[in-house]
């Protein structure tokens, strides 16, 4: 199999994942490097019921829904704190959509009321997994070289 992607390659999304760098010849010698990331994504929905930090003040924890809501970046912060639970890796994680989030009334076993958080929201994250390099060929054009990087960490 040879591998050689373009800049059209990538629009398509038809590159294996991996790092790359596209290089481009201008005149007089000039050259502009651009390094691209191709990983592929995985979604999942997820739906669950958890205790907040003040499960037993019903101002509290409506406030803590609310905010939810019109704030992506607290959900996906709740989404790496929380799904590691549930054995998604929080490195993987790219971005979470809420579908909804609500207060659940419960009481304890004592009769205490106690108020609960329902979530449910898709979750974009990286799809980690070995790729055979042992049957790629680097095939890198002199005008448009795409080579994979293999010793760079991945953000």
């Amino acid at each position: 199999m040879t591998l050689r992607c373009t800049s059209a390659s990538f629009t398509l999304g038809t590159c294996l994942p991996g790092i790359y760098t596209l290089r481009y010849d201008g005149p007089g010698g000039l050259q502009a490097f651009l390094t691209v990331y191709v990983e592929r994504l995985n979604f999942s929905f997820f739906d669950y019921t958890f205790v907040g930090s003040n499960s037993s003040n019903l101002s509290a924890t409506t406030a803590f829904v609310a905010s939810l809501k019109g704030n992506s970046t607290l959900l996906l912060q709740l989404a790496i704190d929380q799904l590691p639970l549930f054995g998604v890796d929080p490195s993987s994680i790219r971005a979470a959509v809420l579908y909804n989030a609500s207060v659940v009334p419960s009481n304890t076993s004592n009769g205490t009321d106690v108020f609960l958080i329902r979530v449910q929201y898709n979750v974009t994250m990286v799809r980690h997994g070995p790729i055979d390099e042992s049957n790629l060929i680097i095939d890198c054009a002199i005008t448009e070289a795409v080579c994979p990087h293999r010793d760079l960490p991945h953000p």
